[in-house]
């Protein structure tokens, strides 16, 4: 491990901020604003892409999510610089995070670059290219901005760490908008058991390598999630194309509002339930472990590509697509 000569004069100038008075509504806003960069508020805006707006899309974005994902847990395992305040132990009072868990799991990984600067760079650039419409533009700057800055804000980033993960985020959403065209990423017409077996032996190989590598921390445990849900998700959106092609157009904002909040209960309910059940059994840094999590968010992945969908039909909440 090698501290990094970064600016620590710009994370201490927001430490003695936070604690004025004035920085409450500076404070609440950049905790939300972590929060929708982090992996459950990407969930969130990808499912709702999914379930209500485009389908191909959303699935494009998620793999191109994936990637970026998996190319920051890479880098910062190779550079592993430690985060602002870690080294002198002062961390858990310098930092404004939700909780105990929260804190004591950022300080176990590392800083640069900034894996929510990076994803949020990747996925609004993303975003904004494909919808090409101004407002869309400005919320895309604005997202990508204050996901990133809301790190250095809150004290677990450099600067540099932030500024970093954004040049490496546009540029993964660069080079994949160019070349997606040329490389076949439509699942909908590969054979489902080729499909399920490529996708199920190559990641869990890839998770149950890295994990003994890399002694099953916190870093493995995160290429774990992603390559879960990249298996369940692709997998269910393959399925759902042949047995269901549902309409992601709703009759009413009423009748979307009630299809995104089901769809979250009951992915969110399958994900907790299975984490308290895998809790039990197994803890995450084990080898076992690991597999459970993999498992996890593979159903995850698979519940909202392909049981969600197939929920909306059954209560006629949507329609069978006729494109």
């Amino acid at each position: 491990m090698a501290t990094l000569p970064f600016n620590m004069d710009i994370v201490d100038f927001f430490y003695e901020f936070r604690q004025q008075d004035i920085s409450t509504p500076f404070t609440g806003f950049f905790q939300a604003m972590t929060f929708l960069g982090s992996s459950t508020g990407y969930f969130l805006i990808v499912l709702f892409l999914y379930w209500l707006i485009d389908k191909k899309i959303c699935f494009r974005v998620a793999i191109l999510l994936v990637i970026s994902a998996i190319l920051n847990v890479g880098l910062k395992e190779a550079i592993r610089n430690p985060r602002p305040y870690v080294t002198d132990g002062t961390y858990t009072e310098k930092w404004e995070l939700y909780s105990t868990k929260e804190i004591e799991e950022t300080a176990e990984s590392f800083s640069t670059p900034s894996g929510h600067a990076q994803s949020s760079a990747t996925f609004f650039h993303y975003i904004q290219e494909k919808f090409k419409r101004r407002s869309v533009v400005i919320f895309a700057i604005f997202m990508t901005f204050s996901i990133g800055f809301s790190r250095v804000f809150l004290g677990v980033h450099y600067l540099e760490d932030v500024i970093l993960g954004w040049i490496i985020g546009g540029i993964v959403s660069y080079l994949f908008i160019k070349y997606e065209n040329h490389i076949s990423i439509d699942v909908n017409n590969a054979d489902l058991k080729w499909l399920f077996a490529m996708l199920f032996g190559t990641t869990l190989v890839v998770i149950n390598i890295v994990g003994i590598v890399w002694d099953f921390n916190l870093a493995s445990q995160d290429l774990s999630t992603f390559l879960g849900l990249l298996f369940g998700f692709t997998l269910g959106i393959a399925i759902e194309d042949r047995h269901l092609n549902f309409s992601n157009r709703s009759s009413s904002i009423a009748t979307a509002l009630i299809k995104y909040v089901l769809g979250l209960l009951v992915c969110f309910l399958i994900l907790f339930g299975l984490d308290m059940v895998f809790g039990i059994i197994a803890a995450d840094n084990t080898l076992l472990g690991i597999n459970l999590r993999y498992l996890r968010y593979g159903t995850f992945g698979f519940v909202g590509a392909y049981v969600v969908p197939k929920i909306f039909i059954m209560l006629k909440l949507s329609e069978t697509s006729t494109t």
